[in-house]
């Protein structure tokens, strides 16, 4: 069953002079890589240090899936539950911030199972 969900995340520089909005899209749940409409790849490349700041979805929808954030092409242990990510969810969305590296490739996958 296809359902296609957008993310929208927002990475920022160390000190926050720098933000960049990044929309990903996916087609489908299940052990996809989302697209980053900016680039139309299945990856960002981190511009500078700094962390991903926020992350939301624009489907209320997509239930009991996950989306795992890899990076440097491996798993981060790092995994939403979907429906903690719905943009209409007070507070709306993420989270801790998660560091990153300049120049790491950062990307999003689709998943049934959370571990």
């Amino acid at each position: 069953m296809a359902t296609p969900y957008n993310l929208v995340c927002t990475f920022c520089d160390m000190n926050g002079s720098q933000t960049r909005v990044e929309q990903v899209s996916f087609q489908d749940v299940a052990t996809e890589y989302g697209v980053f409409l900016n680039t139309g790849n299945a990856f960002f490349t981190m511009p500078y240090r700094g962390y991903l700041k926020e992350i939301s979805q624009t489907v209320a929808g997509v239930v009991n899936f996950y989306t795992r954030l890899k990076a440097r092409g491996l798993d981060t242990g790092i995994h939403y539950v979907n429906t903690d990510l719905i943009s209409t969810r007070i507070p709306p969305h993420l989270v801790a911030p998660i560091p990153i590296e300049a120049g790491t490739m950062v990307q999003f996958q689709g998943t049934t199972t959370g571990a």
